[in-house]
This record gives structure tokens, C-alpha cells and sequence, in this order.
């Protein structure tokens, strides 16, 4: 469920995770709508929900092994922190708002990382998977935001346009604007009756892979 999150805090939460993995020398750099946001408005982008950071698989257990250093909650209750390619840290913020960083572990080949994550929050499926080019990615680079130095993408604009299409620019509400579906590794926005047509569709194409590869 989609919950808006004030951006203060939203950019509160950036910052201390973007200094805390820093200082422990754990590589990340933002994705999906902080990335997005960060790129086209120099700031999170309103209402958002998360804080969405990348991370390399390698480094998920020395990162589970510190995050109990930081002000961040891990709920291992929830479906989701049980898979090894995600984690969602909480943090609540005047005893009762809710404020949420999202890590997305990626494994890596020589051309390619691959999320087995990402919008769809699968984890274990395959035709599921976002393949991106590393060349867009690496290397990393540092940009100051609000006084503080977070990692980005090698090429921001390349990578949102991947994620978010030629049109990417343009605000519009996830799971209200839009819809994302995902072929052979790569995203797609969805928008109107033909994105809820073709998440259908995308949906049951899914479940043919999965008779067939799993």
C-alpha cells in the first residue's frame, strides 16, 4: 500500500544512510524514485514513500551485521525481509509516522547487474528480473544534496530513462498514472487502460515462464 511519507523526512532518511554506509565503506548509490527525483527536481520528489538505494549482494551480510548501529528497524516478521535481495529498514519519527529506506541487493555479471527485486517485488522469478548495463552505472560518482554527498549513477538521465521511458521527465503518480510491467529485463510505464491491459497480460505471461522454468 502506497503511504506518502513528508519529504523532510524523506530527506532526512537519505542522508544519514547515505553517511552511514560511508562510513562502513558499504558501496550503494539511488534508484527508482529517489534516483528519479534527485535527477529531474534536485529533491525528493513529494509524498514519495521511501528511499530507494542499491546495494551489491556481496555486501548484504556486513550490512545486516551494522544496521543495528543506526536509528533504522529491521521487521524480519515481513514477507518481504525474507528474501535475500531486499530489506526494508523503518524508522519512526514523532512516535507515530512510519518513514521507510528500501535496499535492493543486486547480483552482477560482467556486463550487467541484475535486480531480482525491483518494482515488482518478486524476488524469485526470473521474467521478473531488471537487467541493467553496467556502463550506465559505473563508475558510481558523489553529488552534494543538502549538504551531504550521496552516490548516483554514472549517467543519472541514461538510467532514468531506462527505468521510466523517453518520457521520464514528466511527474505522474505510480499505481495511479502508471503501471510497470517488465519483458525480457527491461521496464516499461504503463499508462491508462492499455497499462492496465497490459499488466494483465504481462501478469499471466509471468505465470507461462514460471510452468515452464520453474
Amino acid at each position: 500500500m502506497f503511504i506518502p511519507v513528508n519529504v523532510e523526512y524523506n530527506r532526512n532518511n537519505l542522508k544519514y544512510i547515505a553517511n552511514f554506509l560511508k562510513k562502513k565503506e558499504i558501496s550503494y548509490f539511488i534508484f527508482f524514485g529517489t534516483l528519479l527525483g534527485i535527477t529531474r527536481d534536485n529533491d525528493i520528489i513529494k509524498n514519495d514513500d521511501d528511499v530507494d538505494i542499491y546495494i551489491n549482494i556481496k555486501d548484504r551480510e556486513k550490512l545486516i551485521s551494522v544496521i543495528t548501529q543506526t536509528d533504522f528497524l529491521i521487521d524480519y516478521s515481513l514477507i518481504q525481509n525474507q528474501f535475500k535481495y531486499f530489506l526494508q529498514l523503518s524508522k519512526i519519527y514523532n512516535k507515530n509516522i512510519n518513514t521507510y529506506v528500501e535496499l535492493y541487493f543486486y547480483e552482477e555479471t560482467k556486463n550487467h547487474i541484475i535486480d531480482r527485486w525491483n518494482f515488482r517485488g518478486i524476488g524469485n522469478k526470473k521474467s521478473a528480473d531488471i537487467i541493467i548495463p553496467k556502463n550506465i552505472l559505473f563508475p558510481t560518482k558523489e553529488i552534494d544534496f543538502n549538504g551531504s554527498l550521496i552516490s548516483v549513477p554514472k549517467d543519472e538521465e541514461g538510467v532514468c530513462k531506462f527505468l521510466y521511458g523517453k518520457n521520464w521527465k514528466k511527474p505522474m503518480i505510480k499505481r495511479k498514472d502508471y503501471r510497470t510491467v517488465i519483458f525480457f529485463g527491461r521496464p516499461f510505464q504503463l499508462t491508462g487502460f492499455f497499462g492496465s491491459l497490459m499488466y494483465q497480460i504481462e501478469y499471466k505471461f509471468r505465470n507461462f515462464l514460471k510452468n515452464w522454468f520453474y
